[in-house]
């Protein structure tokens, strides 16, 4: 996005990284470890492959004591469904291709109803070979707006047995009555049992997986400032949007049925969207817009006179954020690539340190900025203004970044919030900063405009400030509606801010 919003609680890139030894107790040493629970109480870790060890006291690896391909034991599920999923969705949704063998699609039917009705289709593949469903069981679940997740205990698939099977592309339709809730965020259906290229001979590396499926539940879109090309006053109607995006003067949504909408400034065909109802990410530039699609695959329209809608080929992707001119896409392997004007290198994506991958990104006007697994970041581009020398005093503490025009904001893990760039220097070489205090607020989202910031609270106010000195609130040309609560996606351009509201 211009001006990336950056989600709290951003859930780690699954890197393909090793176990480290612990002397005097059995060691795990695989060639990809999926999920490491350690920051959130996860004890259960699903691995594609493993092989325990005895280690000694010198740490030499002794006698082999188990070998396998399954996950440890079932209750990996339940820490899948409670912890991993939600996470993983608040991040991108496209990363749950990443974390699970299959993937579920559900077209919902009059989800007011007292009675719901859920048709799930498989969409569960292996590099492009088709799985199967055998067996198992599926389960729904609602999250609410704070992330509580409940079962929803009366979910039934008519005719489902453990002796049922599901093949690629064929569906399943089940029941369940709607929670008495008006704070439902997100469902998720969840299959535990066999996934396999042929069911009658198992394959005996999944004979326990999960394949999911989440349908977020939408918002009305509200935008203020400067209503330049209708930015303001021509927002499309309806209440079931999930996600918004700010280029420098358009704005683009995803509705939940996973087709796009954009408005504002159009003169070179940024706002129209192409067909379909699989994007689950989206960002704009100044002339030009780009997404992302469930399977991986990226998609680009409007200007293109600096190849900034020449996406990369290839369905690996799993987030994405545009600049003026140029993009960025994090990859599965927690790398980046960007494309489009490069006069400044801002396309020219480092590599990330060592043990860590990019989990986070977003640009400015000829600079990008990024966040590694870590807490660490790094920008790249050009400097001119003192953008990409990282501030003094930067840590491992940041969870959310973003970018714009000249300048950058970040949100610390103690929700204190800080920005630098645009020329501001302490002395030649050496960017001057700025912060702000939480002032007790819980700061979960943020995203920066072309002249101003914005921050996102957990109980659903929004503050907007100056690129210095956090004061851009008084003043006239964009104040924050009042009586208004905000949701968990907001974004910025050029003096104005488009967020979702609740119902």
């Amino acid at each position: 996005m211009f001006g990336c919003t950056g989600v709290k609680y951003q859930f780690p890139h699954p890197a393909k990284e090793n176990m480290e030894p612990n002397l005097l107790v059995p060691v795990t040493l695989g060639k990809k470890v999926y999920f490491d629970g350690s920051n959130y109480g996860v004890t259960h870790i699903a691995r594609e492959s493993y092989t325990y060890y005895f280690a000694d006291g010198m740490g030499i690896y002794g006698e082999e004591i188990d070998s396998t391909n399954t996950t440890d034991d079932e209750q990996v599920f339940v820490d899948y469904a409670n912890i991993t999923v939600p996470r993983t969705i608040n991040y991108a949704t496209g990363l749950l291709n990443y974390f699970f063998r299959g993937k579920l699609d559900i077209e919902p039917n009059c989800l007011e109803c007292e009675t719901v009705t859920f048709v799930i289709r498989n969409d569960s593949n292996n590099s492009g070979v088709p799985q199967t469903l055998k067996g198992g069981t599926f389960e729904l679940f609602w999250d609410d707006r704070d992330g509580n997740r409940t079962k929803i205990n009366d979910f039934t698939i008519p005719g489902w047995t453990g002796g049922s099977e599901l093949a690629y592309n064929n569906q399943v339709t089940g029941t369940f009555s709607r929670p008495d809730s008006n704070e439902i965020e997100t469902y998720t259906v969840v299959y535990k049992g066999a996934i396999n290229e042929n069911p009658a001979q198992p394959d005996d590396d999944d004979p326990n997986a999960i394949a999911v499926a989440t349908l977020r539940m939408g918002y009305p879109i509200i935008a203020w400032g400067d209503d330049t090309d209708g930015i303001v006053s021509n927002i499309p109607d309806g209440n079931d949007f999930i996600e918004v995006a700010a280029g420098k003067y358009h704005a683009l949504a995803i509705r939940s049925s996973g087709s796009l909408a954009a408005w504002g400034w159009n003169s070179y065909g940024q706002c129209n969207v192409p067909e379909g109802n699989d994007f689950i990410a989206i960002a704009g530039g100044v002339r030009h817009s780009i997404a992302l699609k469930s399977d991986g695959s990226l998609v680009g329209w409007g200007d293109n006179g600096s190849g900034q809608i020449d996406v990369p080929e290839g369905n690996d992707y799993v987030a994405i954020a545009a600049g003026d001119y140029h993009n960025l896409a994090i990859t599965a392997d927690g790398l980046i690539v960007g494309w489009g004007q490069n006069y400044y290198g801002e396309s020219d994506a480092c590599q990330p340190d060592e043990g860590t991958t990019f989990i986070s990104v977003s640009a400015g006007r000829y600079h990008t900025l990024a966040l590694q697994s870590d807490g660490t970041i790094k920008s790249w581009g050009s400097n001119t203004m003192g953008q990409t020398t990282i501030y003094y005093g930067a840590d491992d503490d940041h969870e959310a970044v973003a970018a714009a025009d000249t300048y950058n904001f970040l949100l610390l893990e103690d929700d204190m919030l800080v920005t630098w760039g645009g020329g501001d220097f302490v002395e030649p070489g050496r960017p001057d900063y700025h912060y702000r205090q939480p002032d007790e607020h819980d700061f979960v989202a943020i995203a920066a405009g072309t002249v101003h910031f914005a921050a996102l609270t957990s109980y659903g106010q929004i503050f907007c400030w100056g690129y210095d000195d956090f004061n851009y609130a008084s003043s006239p040309v964009n104040p924050v509606p009042t009586g208004v609560t905000f949701t968990k996606d907001l974004a910025a351009g050029y003096k104005f801010t488009v967020a979702l509201k609740t119902r």
